[in-house]
């Protein structure tokens, strides 16, 4: 073991309980929750795979379903940087659907492939790609739950339904799509052409594709059509043994999508109308905006005032789910569209890393860089730019950066070392600056650190800042350290928006798009239902899907209120769950998790993983930096 895990405070690790090719998982008792979880770790802390642990918590850390292994919390020590994720026990799934005499059980393998599919399917409706889908990677609890989990390859695709363009070769050879093996768009295709090889494995107990080496196998998969399953054991089913060879075609545009593959396995197809699962722990309203003219007006205005050279903070602020994302995501589009560079970042709260509220937006910085060539990059680079690798070291991810030389003398002094690299990124932004305007958003800035707010306030107040717009999102100041937060960095250009509910013909406007997204041919009463939520976006969002399920035009126009949908929704969730929620909503002040947990007696694994998923669900939320929990909003009290 080495030193820095044994000095982790909250986390007492226990045991190795895997390898791979990037990191390696620790079993470790949480000393603040009492519960088991999963540490994972790098072998190596460089650039390219810190770049990939941090992408895979930011894309899975708000994705909520049974299936998919959940992650809890990202932090650094020492140096290191580590992942807290639920700690799976069970075994491979391959050996998981077997019987006795080591043939596929088939009741267990519709089973368990069924849930891997499921998995597969909220995994993809969230926008996201495996791509490194195997049977390792796949585990079975004793229950029958299946779990999917290493997610170190996964990606997010540029768009819906656009598949993502792999920059280099990655997965196991024998279970990989063909495409992945020249490169070519990679998306939610790639991850059914694995599910096919392990369902044929499963069921023949080899691979349809072999070869001396892994190029001889990706070879043979471009040239040669797989057998039939049924060629290999005459007993598969006829309708898996059609699966696997759909399954399996060189083209991924002819394989089935996920709904066909839960046909066939029996498993009920998800529609719009199912509770779609989010990327992130913020309200999502599926691509609806409304209204807000006033408040773009400002953003656009303020924009337009960056060409006198000085750089603008915006600060938006309103109660959670009142849509402050949606409106900077809307202005966003609009400045990408007239030729700005925007730097979007998250201040995630399950996080404890340095500078949390900009490291986000260091990684889109250093995407941006690696998609310029060399010379453009060599252009923007400051005189020091190993500065900004060791204070940022994915911007080592940009071989132009990591590889410029120092030339210059080091310095020991902390708080110099942070001045001069704090002056290489103003430089930086500068060069950029003067070529496109440039944007740098942060939503949640509530959850931000000493050292950003030190940094954000270098950026707009400094007096050699970037010409640029800084957009933060926040909730109300509700203490001291809060306003604090906000203060620092306001300047006299700094523009203040607050955000309100809807005025009724808003608020009707968003019930029409959310009821064209969950249930286009489905009549709903528009005006009952903005008056029931008061405008408030994140309600008529939970109304508006409530009402969908109802199913036809008169039972969901049936007195629709609020706080019949919220409980139809709380009654559906896990007993754990409802019992978190019940404790919460009459406790009525925030309550720290240990607190919760002794309150309802449950295993505090299971405590952990339905606060986590309650926190995705919009039912609960953190209420400060001590981690305490409250009810999401008064009406779930």
């Amino acid at each position: 073991m080495t030193t820095e895990l044994a000095e982790l405070e909250r986390y007492e690790v226990r045991r190795a309980l895997g390898s791979g090719g990037l990191g390696v998982v620790y079993e470790a008792i949480d000393r603040e929750s009492g519960a088991t979880v999963a540490i994972k770790t790098l072998h190596d802390v460089t650039p390219e795979a810190l770049y990939r642990l941090k992408r895979e918590f930011r894309l899975l850390a708000g994705l909520e379903h049974p299936n998919v292994c959940k992650h809890y919390e990202m932090f650094e020590h020492a140096g290191q940087w580590f992942i807290a994720m639920e700690c799976v026990r069970g075994e491979h799934l391959l050996h998981a659907v077997r019987d006795d005499m080591g043939d596929f059980d088939e009741d267990k393998l519709r089973d368990a492939m069924a849930q891997l599919a499921e998995a597969l399917c909220a995994l993809h409706e969230a926008g996201l790609v495996h791509r490194d889908l195997k049977p390792s990677n796949v585990l079975v609890e004793p229950s029958g739950r299946v779990v999917l989990l290493d997610f170190g390859f996964v990606e997010a695709s540029l768009a819906e339904g656009v598949p993502q363009r792999s920059q280099s070769i990655v997965g196991t050879p024998v279970y990989m799509a063909p495409e992945q093996a020249v490169q070519a768009d990679v998306g939610a295709a790639a991850d059914w052409y694995s599910f096919g090889v392990i369902l044929f494995e499963a069921l023949t107990k080899q691979l349809p594709h072999d070869g001396d080496t892994a190029l001889a196998v990706m070879l043979n998969k471009q040239r040669i059509d797989a057998p039939l399953a049924s060629s290999l054991a005459p007993d598969v089913p006829p309708d898996l043994d059609a699966l696997v060879g759909e399954l399996l075609r060189p083209d991924p545009m002819r394989r089935p999508s996920g709904n066909g593959v839960l046909r066939t396995l029996g498993r009920r197809e998800m529609t719009s109308r199912d509770s779609r699962p989010a990327l992130t722990s913020s309200p999502s309203l599926f691509g609806a905006f409304v209204g807000r003219s006033e408040e773009l007006a400002v953003l656009r205005g303020v924009l337009g005032d960056l060409e006198r050279g000085r750089a603008i903070s915006v600060l938006v602020e309103g109660p959670s789910g009142v849509g402050k994302s949606s409106l900077v995501r809307h202005f966003s589009d609009e400045a990408i569209a007239q030729g700005a560079l925007v730097l979007a970042g998250r201040c995630y709260e399950s996080e404890s890393v340095p500078y949390k509220a900009f490291d986000s937006v260091i990684d889109a910085l250093a995407r941006h860089l690696r998609r310029l060539s060399d010379v453009e990059v060599a252009a923007l680079l400051p005189r020091h730019p190993d500065l900004l690798v060791r204070m940022f070291p994915v911007l080592g991810t940009v071989p132009a950066m990591s590889s410029a030389p120092t030339g210059r003398v080091a310095v020991s002094e902390p708080h110099e070392q942070r001045n001069q690299a704090f002056a290489a990124l103003r430089e930086v932004l500068h060069r950029i600056a003067g070529r496109r305007p440039l944007v740098i958003t942060i939503d949640d800035w509530q959850w931000a650190d000493a050292d950003s707010v030190v940094l954000a306030r270098d950026l707009v107040r400094h007096r050699d800042s970037p010409p640029l717009l800084l957009v933060l999102t926040t909730r109300p100041s509700e203490d001291v350290e809060g306003a604090a937060r906000l203060e620092a960095i306001v300047t006299p250009d700094t523009r203040r928006i607050r955000l309100e509910s809807f005025v009724e013909a808003q608020a009707i406007e968003l019930v029409d798009q959310l009821r064209r997204s969950f249930a286009p041919s489905l009549q709903l009463d528009l005006v009952a239902i903005a008056r029931e939520t008061r405008g408030h976006p994140l309600y008529i969002s939970e109304l508006v899907r409530y009402a969908a399920t109802r199913g036809n035009a008169s039972e969901a126009n049936k007195a629709i209120h609020l706080d019949e949908a919220i409980l139809a929704r709380i009654a559906e969730l896990p007993i754990e769950a409802r019992a978190i929620v019940d404790v919460l909503s009459v406790a009525g002040e925030p309550l720290p998790l240990e607190v919760g947990r002794d309150a309802v007696d449950f295993q505090p694994a299971l405590v952990q993983r339905n606060a986590a998923m309650l926190r995705v669900a919009h039912l609960v939320r953190t209420a400060n930096a001590d981690g305490a929990l409250e009810p999401y909003h008064d009406r779930v009290s």
